[in-house]
């Protein structure tokens, strides 16, 4: 077949039994950014699923047992966008994690695939990465084994609110009689100027209320719910204390100790502090 070469608008063609074909390579240098940009594509998918599917540590929920965190599915505390809800004590894996403002986001899973998103970092406890236990090696005779390390030393809070507490107590009483799902559980507590009293607390239904009274007690001036943004400003309330009812048993990381009327004697109720926080 009779073969010639030429031009047809300025692409190079060859002209085959009388029919232009043009050159292949003209067809491959359109399809070439086409297919990097699906590569590229391909590849980023499989970076976030393998992103999102491999944890890369462990942390426990820290309120009180019985309690719910919200999982949200951005680093923010907006209406709507609640994806789940994580118990005090449960363990969850880390995904990442980002800074928003003054505080760190983690993103987490649980590990039963009930929920993935994210919580505020002062509401959970890293866990230490897993490690091999140590080998153990018997001391030659007569020579002493080594000591155990120190366990390091149980934390309370800086600001104690509950050193107040027996000043406060009318203010507490009254707020806790206003409320119509006891018992309560106080949160915090403090007094402000002019005789009054600012109370945060928690009622059977887990609901939280501000409370504000007066020194001597009797009917509060206000009682208002906490929208969810206003409870996780809160963070971990530490210690809680507990009048109405038993709290819950001490463990690990939660310590146990009676509130008692330092000039009677009389027993208050009970503070549950959080030492690992």
């Amino acid at each position: 077949m009779d073969r010639a070469t030429g031009y047809v608008k300025g692409r190079p063609v060859s002209i085959l039994g009388h029919r232009p074909v043009v050159q292949r390579e003209m067809g491959m240098r359109r399809l070439l950014p086409s297919l990097f940009a699906a590569l590229f594509w391909v590849a980023a998918a499989a970076g976030s699923h393998a992103q999102q599917s491999e944890p890369v540590g462990r942390a426990v929920v820290t309120v009180a047992p019985g309690s719910r965190v919200n999982v949200r599915a951005a680093p923010e505390v907006r209406s709507g966008n609640i994806v789940g809800k994580a118990l005090g004590g449960q363990l969850v894996e880390i995904l990442g994690s980002e800074r928003r403002g003054s505080y760190v986001w983690y993103r987490v899973r649980d590990p039963d695939g009930r929920f993935s998103g994210w919580i505020r970092g002062d509401l959970l406890k890293i866990q230490p990465p897993e490690t091999e236990p140590p080998e153990q090696v018997t001391p030659p005779a007569g020579e002493a084994p080594a000591e155990a390390d120190t366990p390091p030393a149980k934390r309370r809070p800086l600001f104690d609110w509950s050193k107040a507490l027996p000043e406060l107590m009318p203010a507490i009483r009254g707020c806790a009689a206003a409320s119509s799902a006891r018992p309560v559980v106080v949160l915090i507590a403090r007094k402000l100027s002019f005789g009054v009293v600012d109370i945060v607390l928690r009622d059977s239904a887990e609901r939280v209320w501000r409370c504000v009274g007066s020194e001597r007690g009797g009917t509060p001036i206000q009682y208002d719910p906490l929208g969810e943004a206003q409870v996780e400003l809160l963070g971990t309330p530490n210690p809680e204390f507990y009048f109405e009812t038993e709290p819950p048993p001490a463990d690990d990381c939660h310590e146990l100790e009676p509130a008692r009327d330092p000039k009677s004697g009389t027993l208050l109720g009970t503070l549950r502090y959080d030492i690992c926080g």
